[in-house]
């Protein structure tokens, strides 16, 4: 009797398994033929916020030949050339005197061994500066040191490499005579009296093709 249930169980679970027919209808047939009974339209909208940021990478720093000036080209605009130096005296472990002086000249010298550009009159001013150079850190042409005090006026127009020689203001040179025996010890001493210069192009307009960029010795 249970072999003829099982025979009856086995023989449903057969027919069960393959008696399933295929489905002929064609599903979605009637809506591929016509291109406006299904559309999908999707509208995103967002913001998008940018910035741009000008960064130049050139070293401007321990260079064999430091440029100074402006060169107003054709091709590229303005370009504008400033110069952070910081100077050691000739003779250190000095003392100057306090009393019965007068300063009668200051200058600043500057050896030209390039000129690039087509000289005019040029003015710089040239400030104290008011922070250290550093030797061990490495500046940019975009990075630039504090400077308030204004030591004097110059103008620069040549056009050969020589060793020129401008007029500063006798007031600061009265300034430098201030250096006490101990700022005069050491190089680092004198440094932190007497920080460095800033030499900075005033003009602010060069006709086309004027101006010069100087290339100076250390």
């Amino acid at each position: 009797m249970k072999k003829l249930q099982y025979s009856i169980i086995g023989l449903c679970t057969f027919i069960a398994l393959f008696s399933c027919e295929k489905d002929e209808n064609n599903l979605g047939a009637n809506v591929g033929g016509d291109k406006n009974l299904v559309g999908a339209h999707i509208i995103d909208t967002f913001k998008v916020v940018t910035y741009n940021s000008i960064e130049d990478t050139i070293v401007t720093d321990r260079q064999s030949s430091p440029q100074l000036g402006a060169y107003n080209s054709n091709e590229t605009g303005l370009a504008q050339s400033t110069i952070f130096a910081s100077l050691k005296p000739d003779t250190l472990g000095i003392t100057f005197p306090t009393s019965d002086y007068v300063v009668d000249s200051l200058f600043l010298t500057l050896e030209i061994i390039d000129v690039y550009g087509n000289p005019v009159n040029q003015e710089f001013d040239v400030y104290r500066l008011d922070s250290q150079i550093t030797d061990t850190t490495t500046y940019y042409s975009f990075n630039s040191l504090p400077y308030t005090e204004l030591i004097g006026t110059i103008t620069i127009n040549e056009t050969d490499s020589s060793t020129y020689s401008f007029p500063l203001d006798t007031v600061f040179g009265n300034k430098l005579l201030l250096a006490s025996p101990t700022e005069m010890l050491t190089d680092a001493d004198f440094k932190n009296f007497f920080k460095g210069i800033a030499i900075v192009p005033k003009n602010s307009s060069l006709s086309s093709n004027d101006g010069a960029i100087y290339g100076l010795s250390r």
